[in-house]
């Protein structure tokens, strides 16, 4: 199974707030990768997505490892925010291959 994972800077509230900017990543991230062999796989096949809740620092660490490990990410620029990045949505991986990776972030709840 593959799984997206989407990080939400963890000061945005309300919660529907922060939703509704993975949701702007979300859309940036596939008009952006959607004709990927991985990801139009995880479109097509699994579809699960990972909502979690992450400060600046944690969501740029990821980046980094992302970066490190040459997969795609996208972070949304919020123009009502000052133009504050506010979410980014990482390429779908496999259960083994994010094994550990994204377990020290808590869900957005």
């Amino acid at each position: 199974m593959k799984k997206m994972f989407i990080l939400c800077r963890r000061d945005i509230l309300p919660l529907n707030h922060c939703a509704v900017q993975c949701s702007h990543s979300v859309s940036e991230f596939m008009f952006e990768y959607g004709h990927k062999e991985n990801v139009s796989d995880w479109v097509k096949n699994h579809k699960t997505m990972i909502l979690l809740s992450a400060s600046e620092k944690q969501i740029n660490e990821m980046k980094d490892e992302y970066t490190r490990r040459g997969l795609s990410f996208k972070t949304f620029i919020e123009p009502d925010m000052s133009y504050a990045e506010t979410a980014t949505t990482f390429e779908p991986l496999t259960n083994e291959d994010s094994r550990g990776l994204f377990s020290h972030l808590s869900l957005l709840r």
